[in-house]
């Protein structure tokens, strides 16, 4: 982190996209135990919307206008 997104330091949202961006990039700077680790909160925000703060924020109106009557969980 502090050598591929360290102008992120102070926003952990921001480092966490930082990463997933430099990620879909295939920056060969990420090591291999580092790509595992955030395929599995990509895949784990596709699960679940407030996962992924940033999302959370840019669609929270949306979420609660169009799909105030859908449970949560399982990937709905």
């Amino acid at each position: 982190i502090e050598t591929i997104c360290h102008s992120e330091d102070d926003d952990s949202d921001a480092v966490e996209e930082c990463l997933k961006d430099k990620l879909n990039k295939n920056d060969p700077q990420i090591r291999e135990e580092c790509r595992v680790e955030i395929t599995d909160l990509i895949e784990g925000g596709r699960a679940d919307l407030q996962f992924d703060p940033l999302l959370y924020k840019a669609c929270s109106n949306d979420v609660v206008k169009y799909c105030s009557d859908v449970p949560q969980g399982s990937g709905r």
